[in-house]
């Protein structure tokens, strides 16, 4: 069924899905990824319905855009019970994974140089 709202915007509007994560690891890079994803789950929320509403799907979600080593570290995740189970705790998993720990100190070099 198609429903409209108030401002006659129909409930059936789909965004675009979100890119696949990135291969480059650096922090603006994983940053923009999640901040993509997060404005995804809003849209389809606002749209469509909350089935993204729960961080459990967010997550679930997320996870199935994860490419190269990343799906083999979710995995790892997953089958050793150690898996995030919020939004919050994934993008800090994800940050922390996959942004190496000197990124700061060599951007701020390489601003310098």
């Amino acid at each position: 069924m198609n429903t409209f709202n108030e401002v006659g915007e129909s409930s059936m509007y789909k965004p675009k899905r979100p890119d696949k994560f990135p291969e480059r690891r650096d922090l603006l890079c994983v940053n923009t990824w999640l901040f993509k994803m997060e404005q995804y789950f809003t849209l389809m929320n606002e749209f469509n319905s909350n089935t993204l509403a729960s961080e459990a799907s967010r997550v679930t979600f997320a996870s199935t855009f994860l490419s190269n080593s990343a799906p083999i570290w979710c995995y790892t995740k997953v089958s050793s019970s150690t898996a995030p189970n919020t939004w919050n705790e994934f993008s800090e998993c994800i940050k922390k994974e996959f942004v190496p720990g000197d990124y700061a100190q060599r951007a701020r070099e390489n601003s310098v140089n």
